[in-house]
Formats: structure tokens, sequence, C-alpha cells
């Protein structure tokens, strides 16, 4: 019989090979019926059916932390900035690697303290890439693979950088006065007249620019990665400001040195494509030098606008004003002055 039974009590399921003149066999199986039917199959010309192979489900917290960090991070990409997107990629991919074939559950305090000592001379990046992994470390405790986070670096996150300096609304006038190029002399004037960010200054077409109204419509911004809705860390956020008299006035004057078409972007490049914030970077870097104020970057012009802007309105104000959606956000702006509380004083009727 072609079937056989084995000493190891399986049977195996054999069929003849004319060509070699012997029997071949079919493999094993645990019963005699299985096996007949297996040489059946194969008389027919069928091919025998194989059995699925599972793959081996990991066990929970063996994942590897590469594997893990990288499906957290694509799951967030929707609700993420794309600049915190591609932040969390670049500490992943440049400063994460020493977790990178760990398995999650493996993870420990002591390890993460050795790679937070190594980077010590990367401070900002340390703190940075640290705010990743402890992110994803969170992450995977709240699914359950782990029992308690390794990150506990105390301080970790805490920002060392030197305090910025202070500027003023004279220090970017001074650049408006020395630039004679009408498009920066326009930017610098829009940034400060009305506390667009950057992002948002070089997003502008001409449609989004009412020069007889003298409103800007603020519904995107640029990124690296090219044009976003909405604002920086809100897709849905816009709003509509007023704009001063000499806003509109220099905008008025940018237009005439092009033809304004509604989907044109406000602010060029030589090549008559959108500036990108690189293209912006160049000259202003150039501008402020002339001036002196090399540590001027241009969020500081918001800075200034909202906070004279917050010494004249409401907290709410401010934050409409802003774009902001969260009060301590807007409390940056502000700021209180000795002469201010005293005529706040002297109003009070106690």
């Amino acid at each position: 019989m072609p079937v056989r039974q084995l000493k190891s009590g399986k049977h195996q399921a054999r069929v003849w090979d004319n060509e070699n003149k012997r029997y071949v066999s079919l493999g094993t199986f645990d019963s005699e019926k299985e096996a007949a039917l297996a040489e059946l199959r194969a008389e027919a010309g069928l091919e025998q059916e194989k059995k699925a192979s599972q793959p081996k489900a990991i066990p929970r917290g063996r994942e590897r932390f590469s594997k893990f960090a990288l499906e957290i991070i694509e799951a967030k990409k929707q609700t993420w900035a794309p600049s915190t997107y591609h932040a969390h990629l670049r500490n992943l991919d440049k400063h994460l690697k020493p977790f990178h074939n760990t398995a999650v559950a493996d993870i420990t305090y002591s390890q993460v303290v050795k790679w937070w000592k190594s980077m010590e001379k990367e401070p900002v990046a340390r703190k940075q890439s640290y705010s990743t992994l402890r992110m994803l470390m969170k992450r995977a405790l709240r699914h359950g693979l782990i029992s308690t986070t390794p990150c506990l670096i105390e301080g970790a996150t805490k920002d060392h950088s030197k305090k910025r300096p202070t500027f003023h609304a004279a220090d970017v006038r001074m650049m408006i006065e020395m630039t004679s190029d009408v498009q920066m002399k326009a930017a610098l004037l829009t940034m400060l007249g009305t506390g667009v960010r950057i992002g948002e200054l070089l997003a502008l077409d001409w449609a989004d620019v009412d020069l007889i109204t003298g409103k800007l419509n603020v519904h995107r911004h640029l990124t690296p990665f090219g044009l976003e809705d909405g604002t920086k860390h809100h897709a849905d956020g816009r709003r509509v400001l007023l704009m001063a008299g000499e806003v509109v006035q220099a905008l008025r004057a940018l237009s005439a040195t092009t033809v304004p078409m509604p989907s044109h972007p406000v602010f060029v490049n030589v090549w008559g494509n959108r500036m990108t914030y690189r293209a912006f970077s160049r000259p202003f870097k150039t501008l402020r030098a002339s001036c002196g104020l090399d540590d001027l970057r241009p969020h500081d012009i918001r800075h200034v606008h909202l906070s004279e802007y917050g010494r004249h309105s409401s907290l709410k104000e401010v934050m409409e004003r802003g774009g902001h959606t969260d009060v301590s956000s807007a409390l940056r702006y502000q700021h209180g002055d000795e002469e201010r509380e005293r005529q706040i004083v002297e109003k009070l009727k106690l």
C-alpha cells in the first residue's frame, strides 16, 4: 500500500514515480484517511491542500520600537501640522536610532538615561527628541504594551535656551526706512501692522487682499512642504484682519509693480513664483544686519504688533487678532507697565 504508518504513529502518503521507479512522499498526516485523501488528490492531478500558515502573533510589547514608532507617527499625520509630523520623523530617524531594534517593552529608564547623556553636546536636539520618545512611550503605555514609561528624567523638557531680546516698533521702523525694496517694505509693514505669521504672509494671494475695505483674509500658511489650509496649529483656523492706512498704501504700491491677478501670490521671488521662507530670509537678514538687529526674527515683528495691540484691547481680542485658541499663547502679549498700571489705579472707584 502506498500509505504506510511510520514508527512515530504518523501516516505517510506516497505516489509512484514512473520516471525514477520509486515512491515519492507527499508528506505525513495524523490519520490514514488524511494520507489516502492526499494520494487521491495527487492521482487526480490536484495540488495537495496546504495548511494555511498563520503568522506568529508578536507578544504584547515585543514589537520593535522603530516599527511601533513609525506606526504611531503615521497614524497622527492627519491631525498634526506638517512641521510637527516631519519633526517627529526626523527625531526618530536621526536621534532615536539606539532604540530602533529594541522591543518596546525592553526599553528601560537606564537606557533612556544613557542615551540622554550621550546627547549632552546637542541640547536642543536632545530636548526635541526626548519629547518624541516620551510621546511614543506614553502611547505604548496607553496601548498596554508597557506597565510604566521609562521617560522619567526630571526637567528633560525644560527650556534652557537664552531669553530672547525684546524688540520694539522703532526697530522695525528702522528697517522699513532703510530698505528701498517695495516688496520688502510692504512685507515688513504688513507684519508690523497686522501681526501675521511669516508663513501666513507668504501664503497670501491678491484675492486675499482687499485694498478698498482695508481687510486681509488669512486662511492659509506656507510650510517647507507647500501651502496648508488654516493656521500653523489649526487646519480650520482663519481670520479677517483690518489693516491700517499705511499698510494698505504699501500693498497698493506693491500692486502697482505687477499685475495683481487674484490667484497670483502677493510676495514673489525673482522668477515671479511664490516666495519661500528661504528666499525671504536672505534679504531680510542682510537688511537687519545693516540696522544692527542681527537677532531680530520675523516672528519678533508679530510679537511687537500683538504686544502693542494687547495694550489697547482685551485678552479675547488679542486671541482673535493673533489666531490663538488657547489663553496661554495670547498671554505672552499681555505686558503690563507702571504707567498703564497707574492709569488703571487712578480710575478705580473703591
